[in-house]
């Protein structure tokens, strides 16, 4: 267990390396993706503004709904997304079977998490940003 452990270490090390030798891209990223979060929390906050409830949500059960799926977003985002889209390359490549056939991991860790995306990891708690509204 402790061998996973420093190999994730490492991955999730060489993942922040690697996106913040963009600094640029890094800070883009990240505002995208709060200027669309804003943005739902706007739209929520006008249709809010003009009727009490949505069939039977409340405007907070409303909130609670778009920060839970921004949460599940975030983590797909953060652990799968950049890895899963990069598939088609490894099997067009060929690099598939030498990570299937990794001594340390399995072939699911090998081929969803070697890169993860660290601004994704900044915005996981912007949940409570939306408890202010």
């Amino acid at each position: 267990m402790r061998r996973y452990i420093q190999i994730y270490s490492i991955m999730l090390r060489n993942s922040l390396i690697r996106e913040l030798s963009f600094k640029a891209n890094f800070l883009l990223w990240m505002i995208v993706e709060i200027l669309w979060f804003c943005g739902q929390i706007v739209f929520f906050s006008i249709i809010f503004g003009n009727v009490d409830r949505i069939g039977d949500w409340t405007k907070w059960e409303v909130v609670l709904l778009i920060g839970t799926h921004q949460m599940i977003a975030q983590l797909f985002q953060a652990f799968f997304f950049v890895n899963v889209a990069n598939i088609p390359e490894l099997v067009r490549t060929g690099k598939l079977d030498s990570l299937l056939f990794l001594r340390n991991s399995s072939a699911s860790t090998a081929s969803s998490t070697p890169h993860w995306a660290a601004w994704s990891f900044a915005l996981r708690f912007r949940v409570l940003i939306s408890c202010r509204i």
